[in-house]
């Protein structure tokens, strides 16, 4: 009967979910677990669920959106290119983008953009869809509404603010500083690639 529950799944009240929301919270959020672990897991303490009900209670919990969305990863590609053109190019500098986690803050350097960037290209182009960039206007505007500023930091600069994972992808506050300068991807080689 389609809309009811499988054999092996039941359908829990919401004060047995508020027992597993700081387990799940952190499975999902701090461990990167995906929804089909969680459940898995969940299942095995007595728990009997399925992802799509971990992915509802996500949802009811504001934590589905972990993942930064490709328009802000276009808008910052754009602002990093009028900044780069208003500043210059010069090798001493780089730009990273404050984006607000449910956690706290995470830095993203122009790397991590810039292949945000190139995956959202591929898959426009399977797609045959035109691959189009935000004008700046439009790429601030999606970035003040997302609560995401940017900023250049100097690459010898050694402040405690700055700091990059051994991927050198992402950053976060707080950690110990090894800045090192990368090269990027820049619009008109996006574009045109």
């Amino acid at each position: 009967m389609k809309g009811s529950p499988n054999a092996t799944t039941k359908l829990h009240p919401r004060r047995s979910w508020n027992r597993w929301r700081d387990t799940i919270g952190h499975l999902y959020l701090d461990e990167n677990w995906t929804m089909p672990e969680i459940a898995t897991h969940l299942t095995s303490y007595g728990m009997v669920c399925n992802h799509r009900q971990i992915k509802n209670r996500l949802k009811d919990w504001r934590w589905e959106l972990k993942k930064t969305p490709t328009r802000h990863y276009l808008a910052m590609m754009a602002v990093a290119e009028e900044m780069r053109k208003k500043e210059g190019d010069g090798d001493d500098d780089d730009i990273v983008f404050r984006v607000p986690k449910r956690r706290g803050t995470e830095l993203y350097d122009l790397k991590r953009v810039s292949k945000a960037c190139l995956r959202a290209k591929k898959r426009s182009d399977q797609v045959q869809k035109d691959f189009v960039l935000p004008s700046v206007e439009d790429a601030r505007l999606v970035l003040e509404d997302a609560g995401i500023t940017a900023d250049f930091v100097r690459v010898s600069d050694t402040s405690p603010e700055v700091s990059r994972d051994p991927e050198g992808t992402s950053m976060v506050e707080d950690s110990p500083p090894t800045p090192v300068r990368r090269s990027v991807l820049r619009i008109d080689e996006l574009c045109t690639s």
